[in-house]
C-alpha cells in the first residue's frame, strides 16, 4: 500500500510597498542585548513572519518588516556579589573538645576511704593498638 501525501504552500500576496528591506541601521552591541531573530530568510517572504512578510536585517536581529520590534528587555536586577566556595570570609575556628584528665583518678571514682591505682594498659583490637588507663581500688 503506498500512501501519498500532497501539500500545498500558497504564498499570500505581498504588498508592493513591502518587497525589499530598508538599509539596516548600524547599532552598538549594547542597543542589540537581547534582541533575537524572529525570521531567517532575509530579503525575501518568510513562513515565520505574519502573512508571509518580509524578512530584514534591522541592525541587530532579523525581524518581520512591518511588524513593530520588541521592546528591549528589562535590565537585570544588580548583581549581588557572593562569596565563590572556599574564598569567603574564613570558617570560624572550631573549639576543640576538652582534653581528656590526665589522672584517671582524680576525681576518686572508688569512693570516700578508697585508694585508686592508675594502671596504663595497651591493648590491641582489630590490629589497632589502643592505650587506655585502668584502675584498681583498695578500701
Amino acid at each position: 500500500m503506498n500512501y501519498y501525501l500532497q501539500i500545498e504552500i500558497r504564498h499570500p500576496a505581498v504588498s508592493a510597498a513591502l518587497t525589499a528591506c530598508p538599509a539596516p541601521t548600524p547599532q552598538n552591541p549594547a542597543a542589540c542585548r537581547g534582541r533575537h531573530s524572529s525570521c531567517w530568510s532575509v530579503g525575501v517572504s518568510d513562513l515565520d513572519c505574519p502573512g508571509w512578510g518580509l524578512c530584514c536585517f534591522d541592525g541587530c536581529a532579523n525581524t518581520c518588516l512591518g511588524t513593530p520590534a520588541a521592546p528591549p528587555p528589562p535590565p537585570p536586577p544588580p548583581r549581588t556579589e557572593a562569596p565563590l566556595p572556599g574564598y569567603g570570609p574564613p570558617p570560624e575556628p572550631r573549639t576543640p573538645p576538652p582534653p581528656p584528665p590526665r589522672n584517671p583518678c582524680d576525681p576518686n571514682p572508688c569512693g570516700p576511704g578508697s585508694m585508686c591505682i592508675p594502671q596504663a594498659v595497651t591493648e590491641i583490637y582489630l590490629h589497632i593498638y589502643i592505650s587506655i588507663a585502668k584502675i584498681w581500688c583498695v578500701t
